[in-house]
């Protein structure tokens, strides 16, 4: 394998396997054992640190302890428990490598002997009490702050600060010039955090990552790494990288079913690979649909899900793996003998796991972006002769791929997202193909509104939004904070009666007509009222210059899905009495810290957060909420 590159161990070859060796696989037992084994037949030239992994309470919420309970007994997991507590924490290198699972601590005069000092204990405790508690547990946990773009810039307070992941530190270059100095150490390399081309130097070359798992949880395309160390170069490493066929692996070995053994991995790769690339899936696969029936052939669907997805699977043979979610396939009852895929069909198999009532007002949102910009580039009279100059055959009708073709013309800034929602929208029953009279149709009614929209917008903007403050208060004081079309009219005229700015024009049945069509628009439980959110929801395309392709908490969730191991750890480390449940204030201080520590823009605001906690309560009185409903709302299905 890629993790034995430079050749099986022997007296001049020798391996340091850094920790975690059970995790999130199926085959944690196998991989234990093949190490174990290889330290039995090599005592000499093998050695293995310790992890954040090899601990009862990892074991347990990443189920390791059920599979080995699972597969043998609860016995054989004792003595594997006990293993465990006896490897080490950290290895030296020749005196001048340093090598620890996590990282180093918040202790800029930690020395070897502090480390040595340690080696007796057995568990690392989860809620450190003395200074060498917290030493060890910072060795298995601990990040490296990124290094700041200007060498000179302010380094963290004191060195470190706190992790995201609720365990460990984050530490800066100065702690990690302050142990190499102290212990006459000329690199630290460590592991604990994915790297896309599997290894990379952090502060000023004085540390390295290495991690050694290809294609890390199923769901990402990063490779693995080696650090190879020659007695004749050290401390400087020779790194290689590697990505591990798992496919092509176990076929060779024999197995008779090598797809099903890695069925739950690679689905859920393929799941939000075809949900990130939909757009470009959709445009890609139509193009190939010119006789407008809604299908392709297999082979050229495989196609553009390697060219799309960058996954370089076996596409054919997946196609049974990732068909249709509801019903039969049409065209044949035999999955062998299926030669057309319906290509949207398949493409809308996937969504994202959050609430219907969310999915729905970001489609809605999407949808009024593309709207809005398309409008805002050119007139509906030119969008229709665009569409029409595309119609070669005369037919009325367009391939996906033809009408993106027309509004990326005309509107190059359409985000892919609401792109993606436009060209559905367009053709609401699925045929494969939008009627380009319908789109004319759609648009000028948009676009005959725009006045009272603007109208809307300039009264809800003035006086630094105070009247927007105004309306959310009476929204607030409504029964049960929901008010109906005659409400909403009568409130939105008083605001409009008391505006100091001279362009905005006085309320009339226009003026009524919009705000109908807002509730409308909006009221997912067709009750004929509508909250405060979802008021501000529909509004939300008023901006004059929208980028977000996708609202709050929407966009939330797809920060929740891109850091979803780090949540996770952080979460777990939050919930310290293990209820699963989690308040509004500890929901929002594990976001801001995950914004501060991934520098993620723009920033998540305050209003985004509470809307999805909200959103996840079951009743509006609730004050907490289950943190594994986070995460799970923001997968793909």
């Amino acid at each position: 394998t890629g993790l034995l590159k430079p050749g099986m161990p022997s007296d001049t070859n020798c391996y340091l396997f850094n920790g975690d060796f059970v995790y999130r696989g199926h085959y944690g037992i196998e991989v234990l054992l093949l190490i174990y084994s290889m330290r039995q037949v090599w005592p000499k030239s093998v050695f293995l640190n310790r992890g954040n992994h090899e601990h009862p309470s990892m074991n347990k919420r990443y189920k390791f302890e059920a599979q080995v309970t699972h597969s043998y007994d609860r016995k054989l997991y004792s003595i594997i428990s006990q293993t465990f507590a006896l490897l080490p924490f950290a290895a030296l290198i020749d005196e001048r490598v340093f090598v620890v699972h996590g990282g180093l601590t918040e202790f800029s005069d930690l020395t070897l002997k502090d480390i040595e000092d340690v080696v007796d204990l057995k568990e690392v405790p989860i809620h450190p009490r003395d200074k060498g508690e917290r030493i060890a547990k910072q060795l298995m946990w601990s990040d490296p702050a990124n290094d700041p773009k200007d060498p000179n810039a302010a380094r963290l307070p004191n060195g470190f600060k706190a992790n995201p992941r609720g365990a460990g530190v984050l530490w800066d270059s100065t702690i990690t010039a302050a142990f190499c100095e102290k212990n006459n150490v000329e690199l630290v390399v460590r592991s604990h955090q994915m790297m896309h081309t599997g290894y990379k130097f952090h502060h000023q070359q004085k540390l390295l990552t290495v991690f050694s798992a290809s294609s890390y949880c199923g769901k990402n395309d990063n490779q693995g790494a080696v650090a190879i160390f020659e007695k004749a170069t050290l401390p400087k490493p020779q790194c290689a990288s590697f990505h591990a066929d798992v496919i092509e692996a176990l076929e060779k070995a024999g197995s008779k079913r090598p797809l099903e053994k890695i069925v739950s991995d690679v689905l859920r790769k393929i799941a939000e690979a075809v949900y990130d690339h939909r757009c470009d899936l959709l445009i890609d696969m139509s193009s190939h649909d010119t006789s407008l029936t809604g299908e392709i052939p297999l082979t050229v669907w495989a196609t553009s899900m390697k060219q799309h997805t960058s996954l370089s699977l076996k596409w054919k043979e997946l196609w049974p793996h990732v068909r249709y979610k509801d019903g039969p396939i049409p065209v044949s009852s035999s999955l062998a003998s299926v030669t057309r895929i319906n290509y949207r069909k398949f493409i809308e198999r996937y969504s994202m796991r959050a609430i219907p009532k969310l999915w729905k007002r970001q489609r809605r949102h999407s949808i009024a972006i593309a709207v809005k910009t398309l409008l805002e580039a050119a007139k509906v009279e030119v969008v229709g002769s665009m569409m029409r100059a595309l119609d070669e055959k005369q037919t009325g009708r367009l391939t996906y791929a033809d009408a993106a073709i027309a509004v990326r013309r005309l509107a190059k800034t359409i985000p892919r997202d609401a792109m993606f929602e436009f060209l559905c929208e367009m053709d609401p029953r699925k045929f494969g193909f939008v009627h380009i009279n319908s789109i004319i149709a759609e648009l000028d009614l948009l676009q005959s509104h725009q006045q009272e929209f603007q109208w809307l917008w300039d009264i809800l903007s003035e006086d630094d939004g105070l009247r927007k403050r105004k309306l959310r208060e009476f929204f607030d004081g409504a029964s049960g904070k929901r008010l109906d079309t005659a409400s909403l009219c009568t409130f939105v005229q008083a605001l409009s009666t008391g505006t100091s700015t001279s362009f905005v024009k006085p309320y009339d049945d226009s003026k009524a007509q919009l705000i109908r069509l807002i509730v409308h628009q909006v009221d997912m439980d067709d009750d004929g009222k509508i909250s405060w959110q979802e008021f501000k929801q529909a509004t939300r395309m008023l901006a004059p210059s929208p980028h977000v392709a996708i609202p709050p908490p929407a966009r939330l969730l797809r920060v929740v899905r891109d850091h979803y191991d780090d949540l996770y750890v952080t979460f777990v480390s939050t919930d310290e009495e293990g209820t699963g449940v989690i308040e509004m204030d500890e929901f929002k201080s594990v976001l801001k810290t995950l914004v501060e520590v991934k520098k993620i823009d723009p920033i998540i605001e305050d209003d985004e957060m509470e809307a999805l906690f909200y959103y996840l309560c079951t009743s509006p009185t609730q004050q907490s909420i289950m943190w594994r409903d986070v995460l799970n709302a923001a997968s793909i299905i």
